[in-house]
């Protein structure tokens, strides 16, 4: 996840959080993504609300 660290240094400072947060949402959630992954069905629940 070092990725998603130099990005935030890389990235402009006003609005940055807006760009960065769904990306590393999406990098993490894509990471996780496989078939039975209990991280994944966990972090599908949370944002689900379930």
């Amino acid at each position: 996840m070092s990725f998603i660290v130099v990005m935030a240094e890389l990235a402009p400072k006003e609005g940055a959080e807006d760009k960065i947060i769904p990306l590393a949402e999406a990098l993490v959630e894509e990471t996780l993504k496989e078939e039975g992954n209990i991280d994944y069905k966990f972090l599908k629940s949370v944002k689900d609300g379930t």
